[in-house]
């Protein structure tokens, strides 16, 4: 039996919710089930509250635990990346990073002596073939690429259904990076093209309390058919997603890894209208799962047009996404982790 100690954001008994929390929670989640895994969870969440405690269960996972896997935030990573290596001294502990997004190679970049106590490390897991290749021009060892999961149930062919015509989405949490006004922007002004009202966004995401008051501005000054229609639990992505003719993602976030939302896009069989970011073509297939543009409102605007008037071309993606869901089931990837540890 394996001593396995996860430190991440597992913000357990708490409703906040965001990328890094749900893939902490859905790795914690599959680890547990496994007969091999006696798995402890060392919780960052508001560390400021529980400093002294979370340091004594630090300590104490790294004189007891056979492997320790970090799953840190940016701030988080600039010190579990230096303290663990050396708490964990003289003891027989593994060291595994998994990270969260596609930022650490920009960092590692700008902070190259982080190389050096990463390298301390058994295995950094990133999302991205991109990633990887990068990390390992900068020096980085011991690279495997686990893309991000979930455990959802991709739809199957048979239960794809009718699309409602032109109905837009977001799925992501809810701030300005996101390009949530970007999105806004280019359905008003489609709609202004048309001359009537052809098309919709349906806004669904925790909305970052810094940009609360600017989302309801933007609401109380946009037409009815552009909606915010609240959190979703990430359980009921496909339900909630597969009658949309395409998902927006405008991310103005070039360190964007493997979002969750392209995955919780594609198990719905419902294809990607996206800004360009750095890991993107391991993620999109252009003119196949979605169509990828350059990060400014006017080419999104392009590319909505170009599907509404060719709207046969996005159906079609429709069974490609589905396809390249299994990639990023939960089953497809846990063994992987598994088998590393």
């Amino acid at each position: 039996m394996n001593n396995v100690t996860v430190i991440g954001h597992y913000a357990r008994n708490n409703s906040f919710c965001n990328g890094q929390i749900i893939k902490t929670k859905i790795i914690c989640d599959e680890l547990k089930k496994s007969n091999s895994i006696n798995l402890k969870i060392i919780d960052t969440f508001n560390w400021k509250k529980h400093c002294a405690e979370l340091l004594l269960s630090t300590i104490k996972s790294c004189r007891n635990s056979n492997h320790i896997i970090m799953m840190p935030d940016y701030n988080g990573f600039r010190v579990l990346v230096k303290l663990l290596p050396v708490l964990t001294t003289g003891f027989e502990c593994k060291l595994s990073y998994m990270v969260i997004g596609g930022w650490l190679p920009q960092f590692l970049s700008n902070n190259n002596s982080y190389i050096k106590h990463l390298n301390k490390f058994s295995n950094v897991i990133v999302e991205t073939a991109s990633m990887e290749r990068t990390l390992s021009k900068l020096g980085v060892k011991n690279i495997h690429v686990i893309p991000n999961f979930k455990s959802i149930v991709p739809l199957s062919q048979a239960e794809i259904p009718s699309t409602n015509p032109f109905r837009f989405c977001i799925f992501s949490r809810i701030m300005k990076e996101k390009g949530i006004e970007d999105a806004i922007n280019c359905i008003i002004k489609v709609n202004e093209f048309y001359k009537k009202d052809i098309a919709a966004l349906d806004i669904y995401g925790q909305v970052d309390p810094d940009y609360e008051d600017t989302l309801k501005a933007l609401l109380s000054n946009s037409p009815s058919y552009i909606k915010y229609n609240g959190t979703a639990e990430h359980s009921e992505s496909v339900k909630i997603l597969k009658p949309y003719f395409s998902l927006l993602f405008p991310t103005t976030y070039k360190t964007e890894g493997l979002p969750g939302t392209i995955i919780d896009a594609y198990s719905s069989g419902v294809p990607v209208i996206s800004y360009e970011w750095d890991s993107s073509s391991d993620v999109i297939i252009n003119g196949k799962t979605g169509i990828v543009c350059c990060d400014n409102v006017n080419s999104l605007y392009e590319a909505v047009i170009d599907a509404i008037d060719n709207p046969q071309k996005l159906i079609e993606m429709r069974n490609n996404c589905l396809h390249e869901a299994q990639q990023y089931t939960t089953k497809n990837n846990i063994q992987k982790l598994i088998n590393i540890l």
